[in-house]
């Protein structure tokens, strides 16, 4: 007869032995918690109310089942215990996946169980409770009445089921810690390690060898009383200590304290100490017994945690707040306020302007050529004050002599400068009323200069004060303040950056738009405004010029993109219109289409919307007191006519929109473009403007257009001058951090002669 292999054993459940082991030893731990889980019975109540059962619960399972928390009808069974085979949780554990039963009577696995058999389960929901790769338990939810479980409801237990997890292992953990302490407690009590015993009637405390030598104390040199203890005790701990001495004897309880220790070497350690107080015949604390032991080393660790969290927390905030900034003046605020008054009282960013190009500049002359920037106090008193005295194009700081400490900082230190004695260093040799009533008002008592460097040059400092009652800056604490510093000046060199790209598109723009003429029977304003982002030069144009006969063009366009080839674009574009019409006296259609045919004979590949509004006055007009304006739109915005009306009335605005819409510049170069003529009587304003005066990121152009017409007709019914409206309408129209830019031309008719041509 041969031998038959034997299977390997299992478990209850049907996994090896070995694993099942190790998911008996982990759910015991789990269940471990007697009484079971308050914050279980609300998890599981939280559970029943969201799938909408009667019932919820939170079970553990080994070779019995443990009620870890419940609600409804397993409310009562919190905390006791049950054969596992009697569980309906014994199926979800087996099954290591959710078991929704929706009438548990006809389910051959469960109809036997107990609470099903009682008609306390008619209906059962559960989904596994896993600690690692083990199934450890269920939260089930239950009823007495039969229903169909959804997969939401499935979903909602087991979005639930890692909070339940996380709650049994928080309490496993709280149980095996109430555990370990009280070994060590009674070790120590046993050992004596650091014991002391005060008696309270006699007031003599003694100590054993290893407590005395904690304190670096001996026999001889220790004298014996709770005053010698005392007098050991840092100073700044002394209240804490006595405070817990006293109530541990009035209530006859326990005595806990942490504390420094100054040794009588000078080192200072942290000391933990615990004890009770032992009553005598009449029930009052007659001794208070207990043992001291050195914490010094988790102590440091645990400032070292925090100081790292601090640094991490203000290098986080600091980084945040200065991301979604590229203005100067709000960089130098932001990273004032992000450690004022966490770090000190009140602070600035004394800014040099400087001289020369970007990356090799170098500062102008320290007294004027330095800002007060971000300057801010903790005290709302004293920051009405600060501002005050700082609200100057020239620096208060600044009025500190060049050999003190910020002018020599801003001149070229390459490292923060602390200074403990700010109230007496800070005056020395300064003869600016304004600084000295600076120093007077605020009296710092102590200060920190960080320098903003970039690019090799120290562009500012970072100047932060303590005063009265705040101790001096920590060695933490500047390292700290050096790491803000770093990322304030790379904030700032963004900024700086940005402002110069910012200068340099406008004055590109603004070199290719030329000032209008000044025809005698129009006044022409033009304005032009950037977009708001750094070198977003954009394709905006706009010109204003006569023609041989006398006649006065206008030009408004715009060429499709937003960068330095557009912008390149525009001026050859304009420059091409401008050639085509003042050699000419074609008019806006005539010039639009010859542009066209030059765009297809250059193999010039751009788009470009634009109109042509030509202002016409011959002898015929003049008798009538009327300007014909002929204009022809490429895919343009239409301008927009006001006519004159008596004073005190409401004008009225129309835009000029063509007969027939007509395609871009650069599109169909056959397009057959055509004039649309309108008179305009004396009195009569005609804008012309590109999308950029208009369009607004999220809604549609006709809102724009309108609201751009209600705007003009209110400024012009209360009599605004054509300058001034031109500036009130880019204003009042353009939204803060505007993403194109814009050309816009206003014209307003009048009724002298044309100026002869010369």
């Amino acid at each position: 007869m041969t031998d038959v292999e034997q299977p390997p054993l299992t478990g209850p459940f049907g996994a090896p032995l070995t694993d099942e082991v190790l998911r008996l030893r982990t759910a015991r731990r789990l269940a471990a918690t007697p009484g079971g889980v308050p914050a279980l019975d609300r998890l599981a109540a939280l559970a029943a109310r969201l799938v909408g059962a009667g019932s919820g619960q939170v079970s553990v399972i080994t070779d019995e089942q443990t009620v870890m928390g419940g609600s409804g009808a397993a409310n009562a069974s919190v905390g006791a215990t049950s054969p596992a085979a009697e569980s309906l949780c014994s199926v979800v554990v087996k099954a290591a996946r959710p078991v929704p039963i929706p009438e548990t009577a006809v389910d051959d696995r469960v109809r036997s169980l107990p609470p099903v058999v009682a008609g306390v389960a008619a209906s059962y929901l559960g989904v596994p409770l896993r600690s690692g790769p083990h199934v450890v338990g269920a939260l089930c939810v239950f009823g007495e009445q039969a229903r169909a479980w959804s997969d939401a409801d499935v979903a909602v237990l087991e979005d639930l089921a890692g909070p339940v997890m996380a709650e049994l292992e928080l309490a496993a953990v709280e149980a095996e810690h109430r555990a370990d302490r009280l070994l060590w407690e009674t070790a120590v009590d046993a050992a004596g390690v650091g014991a002391f015993d005060w008696d309270l009637a006699t007031d003599t405390l003694r100590w054993d060898d290893r407590l005395l030598d904690l304190f670096g104390l001996t026999r001889e040199t220790f004298g014996g009383t709770i005053g010698a203890f005392t007098d050991c005790v840092h100073p700044d701990d002394r209240s804490l200590v006595g405070a817990a001495l006293q109530a541990a004897v009035d209530a006859c309880s326990v005595y806990e304290a942490e504390y420094r220790v100054v040794l009588p070497d000078g080192e200072t350690i942290w000391v933990g100490a615990r004890g009770r107080g032992v009553a005598g015949p009449d029930g009052t604390a007659h001794r208070l017994v207990g043992a001291a032991y050195d914490v010094t080393p988790r102590r440091h660790a645990q400032e070292l945690l925090q100081r790292e969290a601090t640094r991490a927390a203000l290098v986080a905030e600091v980084t945040s707040v200065l991301s979604d900034t590229l203005d100067r003046n709000e960089v130098a605020e932001r990273v004032v306020r992000a450690v004022v008054p966490g770090m000190a009282d009140w602070g600035a960013v004394c800014l040099a302007e400087r001289s020369g190009p970007p990356g090799r500049a170098r500062l102008a002359n320290w007294r004027g050529g330095v800002r007060d920037l971000g300057v801010w106090h903790h005290d709302p008193a004293k920051r009405v004050a600060l501002t005050a005295l700082c609200r100057h194009d020239r620096s208060v700081l600044a009025g500190i002599p060049q050999v003190s400490w910020l002018v020599g900082a801003v001149d070229g230190a390459a490292t923060h400068r602390h200074v403990a004695d700010a109230a007496r260093e800070l005056r020395e040799g300064v003869d600016d009323e304004r600084t000295l009533r600076l120093l007077d008002e605020m009296d710092p008592v102590s200060a920190v200069l960080l320098p903003l460097t970039w690019h090799d040059v120290v562009a500012g400092t970072l100047v932060l004060f303590r005063g009265a009652g705040s101790s001096p800056f920590t060695a933490a604490e500047l390292a700290l303040l050096e790491e803000v510093a770093t990322r304030a000046a790379l904030a700032l060199e963004k900024a700086q950056l940005y402002t110069d790209q910012r200068d340099l598109a406008e004055g590109l723009q603004r070199s290719m738009l030329t000032a209008p003429p000044t025809p005698d029977h129009l006044e022409v304003e033009v304005r032009y405004a950037p977009a708001s982002v750094a070198a977003q030069v954009g394709g905006d144009w706009y010109d204003v010029f006569r023609q041989r006969d006398g006649a006065t063009c206008l030009v408004v366009g715009d060429v499709v993109g937003h960068d330095a080839a557009a912008a390149a674009t525009m001026g050859q574009l304009r420059s091409l219109l401008r050639g085509v019409a003042v050699t000419t006296d074609d008019g806006p259609a005539q010039v639009l289409s010859r542009v066209d045919e030059a765009l297809a004979l250059l193999e010039m590949e751009t788009l470009a919307t634009a109109v042509v509004a030509r202002f016409e006055q011959g002898a015929d007009q003049r008798v009538a007191g009327v300007t014909d304006l002929r204009l022809s739109n490429a895919g343009h915005p239409p301008p927009l006519l006001v006519e004159p009306c008596v004073p005190g009335a409401t004008p009225q605005a129309r835009f000029l929109w063509s007969e027939r819409t007509r395609p871009m510049l650069g599109f169909l170069p056959e397009t057959d473009r055509a004039d649309d003529v309108v008179s305009l009587p004396v009195g009569s304003t005609v804008l012309l403007f590109t999308d950029g005066l208009v369009e607004r990121r999220g809604e549609s152009i006709d809102t724009g257009l309108d609201r751009l017409r209600t705007a003009v007709v209110a400024l012009i019914r209360a009599g605004v001058p054509l300058a001034e409206l031109a500036d009130r309408l880019v204003e009042r129209m353009r939204p803060a951090g505007a993403e194109d830019d814009l050309a816009l031309v206003a014209v307003r008719v009048h009724g002298q002669a044309p100026r002869p041509l010369g």
